[in-house]
């Protein structure tokens, strides 16, 4: 089975979207937290959390080298 058709990812991530739309960032990022830890093979986790991280104002470690003058 996959992720998307498993009935625990569909709900967290609903929920975690729902948070995210609602400005409930920390909710969300624990959903998405969830998704990541127990469904690392679905991409919906990491962009989730890289939506929220976007909303907090926070830099995804992968762009701080380049921001830093770094060859990222």
């Amino acid at each position: 089975m996959t992720a998307a058709h498993d009935f625990n990812y569909k709900v967290a991530l609903a929920s975690g979207l729902r948070d995210l739309q609602s400005g409930r960032l920390r909710p969300a990022e624990a959903r998405f937290r969830y998704l990541v830890a127990h469904f690392p093979q679905a991409g919906g986790g990491d962009r989730g959390l890289a939506k929220v991280f976007g909303e907090l104002g926070h830099r995804c470690p992968a762009v701080t080298p380049a921001r830093d003058g770094g060859a990222g």
